[in-house]
This record gives structure tokens, sequence and C-alpha cells, in this order.
């Protein structure tokens, strides 16, 4: 059974290969996509006929069911005026933006023309297997059933908490590179090439993604904090220049509580006075429920 079609606004990579994508399911009766361009923008989801290209804006068909801003934050709010302006809403459609932060007020013209105003985000990255997902409970049963669809899962985000959820994202996978390339560097220092240690390095990286999917913890013989190593870890540290010493003990005392109650308490202690020795320089920070707010602000008697 047909979901009805799709509108996205945008013709950024990610919005295009989003259209790519949904037309790669048989789910959705068909994929419009509306820019600024005056020509159709080069892409293979035009050229292969998957999806139909509209310069401007204009009455979206009535199987409209969902309808994606795939435009930079700055522009949400001016282009939510402008889908507005089209009309009212295709019946029990939802209008979502795409951003990882603004909150679903910044849609508000739409809930005036009887959208249910959402977020539809890729979690991680487009190729996740994941969205984030926030809005009224129409706009969520509309995401559910596009996310269904694609063969994702969903991951419903409170209102007013989808910034710490995208710091979560962000964290994880924008951290790899950064400490790859610190621990080249380190290598690097040690006397083996770039190119050797690339790929070494990578390989510790997939062992310990590999142990993490099958539920078990890294290797003990990965890291003197889960290994109770006192000497290690201080040999390691010695060795560091002052920044690294701050994130690597950053890291192994994140490790160590972690582990909290599965090494000999006497090592625990000494490692953990170790590593804050490091870590006195960093302010505290403040409490995150202090500065993020309680709710994501939403209009009235959204559908």
């Amino acid at each position: 059974m047909s979901l009805g079609s799709v509108a996205i606004v945008g013709t950024r990579a990610e919005a295009l290969a989003f259209a790519e994508r949904l037309a790669g399911s048989d789910a959705f009766d068909g994929i419009t996509v509306y820019g600024r361009e005056v020509e159709t923008p080069a892409h293979t989801v035009f050229a292969r006929g998957l999806a139909r290209y509209v310069y401007g804006l204009e009455p979206f068909e009535a199987t409209t069911f969902a309808v994606l801003l795939a435009v930079p934050d700055e522009s949400v709010p001016e282009t939510a005026f402008s889908v507005a302006g089209q009309g009212r809403a295709p019946e029990g459609c939802a209008a979502f933006h795409v951003s990882p932060t603004l909150p679903t007020d910044a849609l508000a013209p739409l809930h005036a023309q009887g959208y249910a105003l959402g977020a539809f985000q890729a979690f991680g990255g487009s190729g996740s297997g994941y969205v984030a997902v926030t809005g009224s409970p129409s706009a969520i049963s509309v995401a559910r059933r596009m996310a269904d669809a694609l063969d994702v899962e969903v991951l419903e985000v409170p209102a007013g908490r989808r910034p710490l959820v995208d710091a979560a994202s962000t964290l994880v996978s924008g951290s790899v590179e950064p400490l790859l390339a610190l621990s080249v560097r380190l290598m690097e220092r040690a006397g083996i090439t770039a190119d050797d240690a690339r790929p070494a390095l990578l390989a510790s990286v997939r062992s310990a993604l590999t142990a993490l999917e099958g539920g078990r913890g890294v290797d003990a013989a990965a890291h003197p904090a889960r290994q109770g190593d006192f000497e290690r870890a201080a040999l390691h540290l010695r060795a560091l220049d002052p920044e690294d010493q701050r994130l690597y003990a950053f890291l192994a005392a994140e490790l160590l509580r972690l582990d909290a109650g599965s090494a000999d308490e006497e090592a625990r202690g000494a490692l953990d006075r170790l590593f804050r020795r490091y870590l006195d320089e960093i302010p505290a920070s403040p409490d995150p429920d202090s500065i993020i707010p309680d709710r994501d602000p939403q209009p009235t008697n959204v559908g």
C-alpha cells in the first residue's frame, strides 16, 4: 500500500541523496524536489527519472503525506513561510525540517495551514540506519511510516533535548578522525611513518568496534585503566605533551568509571588520582539542565 508522495524543498547534496533513497522504495507514489535553480540539478535521481524537479514552489499534490524542508538552518523560517503561502496542507500531511538543533516552531507558519510539525534528522550520518525524530503525535506517526518504508530505526527524541542527542552523535562519530590523527602523530614521533601507522591504528579501531558490537568491552590489554596498570598509564602520560596528557587522562578516567567495581579498588583509586591530577586545570562545566530548555516550544493544537 502506497503511503503517498513526498515533497523535498532544497537541493543540497544530502537532500538529493535522501530523494534518491526515497525513490528506491516502492512505498511512495512519487518524489518531487523543489529548488531555486532554473535548470534541473545534475544528479542521478533526476537523470534516471526517479524524482521530479520543480523550480520554485507550487501547491502540493493531494497525495503528499510528508514535506521536508532540507535547507540550511538559517533559511528554515523563510522557507516555511514560502511553503505556507502555497495554501492548505494536504490531508494528514506533516512538515519536517532536517536540522539537528532547531526547534519545530521554526516551522510555525505551516501550522496555520494545517500541517503537523516535526523534525526528521539522519542520526549519525545518512548511512547509519537511524533517524532522530521530534514533533507532534501526528508528525511522529508520519515519520515512523516513512522510516519503516526506508527500513531505518526511529529514535524519538523528547522536545528540548535534541541538542543533547546531536552532541552524542557528534561526539562519537566526530571524535574518531581527530583521535586517529593524534595517534598517527604519536606513532610518527616514535619513528613510524604515517603510511604504516594509519592502517595499524585502523585495525585497532575495527577490533574495538567488533568487541563493542558483540556486547563485549574492549580487551583489558588494550588500556591500562581497564587492566589496572598504574605504571603503564603513568608511562604513557609522561610521554605525551601537556594537551595530549589531558585528553588521555579524560578518556582514561571515563573508562575507569565505566569499569566501576570490576577491578581492584586500590589500583582503581591510584589510577583515578593519577588521571585527576592531569584534569585539575579543566574548569567545571555548568549543569546541562540549567542551559537546555525543558521543552521544545511548539504551536498549540498541532495535528
